[in-house]
């Protein structure tokens, strides 16, 4: 049954399409992605799934090449990584891509991945540590892809 002109108004008024929209196209575009409907079903997917472990949306970037995560998994894993606030290089630090993270963080992920397990690619960032504790506690287990001196403190 098509919807009417007031229903679909109503549900307009009430739900913010345009938001989740742009950040998915935002990532595609940046990602210059040749598989749009691939890469923005996996953006979703993972975008879900971290909802439900509660990991902050600005905490895990564009993850080009990402696979997308299992629906059923055995374990959770994050992998951490760490970027250099105001690097020269724009991108948090030499050791990154365009993207933003360590060129090997993504194939790691993959690689957890393809073993049926949940991975993702999450940022540290310090002053939210605490914050950072109570969801590094909803994992199973942690990979750090940080390098020995970036890290302050």
């Amino acid at each position: 049954m098509p919807l009417s002109k007031a229903d679909v108004e109503s549900y307009l008024a009430s739900t913010d399409l345009r938001t989740p929209l742009e950040s998915g196209l935002n990532a595609a575009v940046a990602c210059q992605t040749k598989k749009p409907i691939d890469f923005l079903s996996a953006y979703y997917g993972a975008q879900s799934v971290a909802a439900g472990i509660k990991i902050p949306s600005h905490w895990v970037g564009p993850c080009d090449g990402l696979l997308p995560q299992p629906g059923a998994y055995r374990y959770k894993l994050m992998l951490v990584e760490y970027n250099i606030p105001g690097h020269e290089g724009g991108v948090g630090g030499t050791d990154k891509g365009r993207n933003g993270h360590r060129v090997d963080s993504i194939p790691i992920a993959n690689g957890v991945i393809k073993t049926h397990n949940i991975c993702f690619c999450v940022k540290y960032i310090p002053d939210e540590h605490d914050a950072f504790k109570e969801v590094a506690m909803c994992f199973d287990g942690i990979i750090v892809r940080i390098n020995p001196g970036q890290l302050p403190g």
